[in-house]
């Protein structure tokens, strides 16, 4: 992977980190990589998911909701996956466990124009 793609995935695990942080989820832990979630969370009801964050031109979610139940799938825990929509900074289709299929945006300021 080169760094323009590493980059690109550090800005998009940045911009779920602030959605999740305004949704009420409490992040314990970022990692990288596609063996392990993107990051470890927990939500607004107190129960632990494994993050999966995407920042993909071609959101591919059958495939991302695999990876992102079998990540969660080994930690014993739910699954979110975020998939960032392209050229929409700040906004994400989420789904996992405990989350419904839906559009979730960011009210950060620097994302306020997008």
């Amino acid at each position: 992977m080169g760094r323009s793609q590493r980059d690109k995935g550090r800005r998009g695990q940045r911009e779920a980190l602030d959605l999740l942080a305004e949704h009420g989820y409490t992040v314990a832990e970022t990692n990288a990589g596609t063996a392990v979630e993107d990051m470890f969370a927990v939500d607004p009801q107190g129960r632990p998911v494994a993050v999966e964050v995407k920042h993909c031109a071609a959101i591919r979610l059958a495939a991302f909701r695999v990876q992102a139940r079998e990540q969660a799938r080994r930690r014993g825990c739910g699954w979110l996956l975020l998939c960032r929509l392209p050229g929409h900074p700040g906004v994400f289709l989420a789904e996992g466990s405990n989350v419904p299929p839906r559009v979730m945006r960011s009210n950060v300021a620097r994302f306020a124009g997008a």
